[in-house]
């Protein structure tokens, strides 16, 4: 609505449109894509152009427990510069996602993973641009090979979601808050 207001007046804003070349991917994978922008109505400063991995995340406060997004990772695709009014522009990228990215493509009853990259693109003094895309994350060879043996032995997967928190064990940590 606010934009639509904006534009109505003349002063329209910064877009960006991320296009993602293989959406669907296994964990540790390269991801691979371009990312369009434009500017507004009057030259912009940019502090920054980010990618960010995201899920939605179950989180536990006290007797409570809700999901929120979270951020698995970030990376900085280009630091501080003027967009000038109208000017279209496009970067390709190519990132590796971490190797605990969660899955989202598996079998089951019921299954609340979802992951996503968001591009943010930070305006200073004016509405920031921001993009979703999807993402398809598949099991690695090992992950489908358990799945399949645990399948075999009678087993059913019945929920796949995503916890906020840390998995420690002995000589290891998880690195990316899930």
């Amino acid at each position: 609505m606010f934009s639509k207001i904006m534009s109505g007046l003349g002063l329209q804003g910064v877009t960006v449109e991320t296009v993602l070349q293989n959406p669907s991917l296994q964990a540790g994978s390269t991801l691979h894509g371009e990312i369009s922008f434009k500017g507004g109505s009057s030259d912009k400063e940019i502090n920054g152009l980010y990618l960010q991995l995201v899920t939605m995340a179950e989180v536990e406060s006290g007797d409570h427990e809700f999901n929120q997004p979270l951020v698995l990772q970030e990376w900085l695709v280009n630091s501080r510069f003027l967009l000038p009014a109208h000017q279209a522009h496009s970067f390709p990228f190519s990132i590796q996602l971490p190797f605990e990215t969660p899955i989202t493509e598996v079998a089951c009853r019921r299954n609340g993973a979802r992951v996503w990259i968001q591009t943010h693109m930070d305006v200073d003094w004016g509405l920031d641009a921001t993009d979703r895309d999807y993402l398809k994350v598949l099991p690695t060879p090992a992950m489908q090979i358990f799945l399949q043996a645990m399948q075999r032995c009678g087993f059913v997967l019945s929920t796949v979601d995503v916890e906020k928190g840390q998995l420690t064990a002995r000589n290891f940590r998880s690195t990316i808050g899930c």
